[in-house]
């Protein structure tokens, strides 16, 4: 049965990965950047891995599964959270500070 609806899948999953970079286009927060690159990282996965199920190329798995490896669980992984900023930063003002000209 995949077979027949096998090449309809393909063309869904390419149709997901299109909309997967205009959606990567629109962003501007680096984290959903991210989060969209794991999508369309998983989407490029399933993609390949049908591919080389329907045309029995075992070769095709071993990139698909370095696109898991590489574009979705690397994605994934949380780097260490950064130092919180200082109180005082060099140019910072606050809305309470006045300008004061040099005397």
């Amino acid at each position: 049965m995949l077979q027949v609806y096998g090449p309809q899948l393909v063309n869904l999953l390419a149709a997901m990965m299109l909309l997967l970079a205009f959606a990567m286009l629109a962003q501007r927060r680096i984290i959903s950047l991210i989060n969209l690159f794991a999508a369309q990282g998983f989407t490029l996965f399933l993609s390949t891995a049908l591919v080389a199920w329907l045309t029995s190329q075992p070769h095709l798995y071993v990139s698909a599964l370095l696109t898991l490896a590489l574009k979705v669980v690397c994605a994934a992984v949380d780097p260490a959270p950064a130092d919180p900023p200082a109180q005082h930063q060099v140019g910072h003002r606050d809305a309470s500070s006045t300008f004061r000209p040099p005397c």
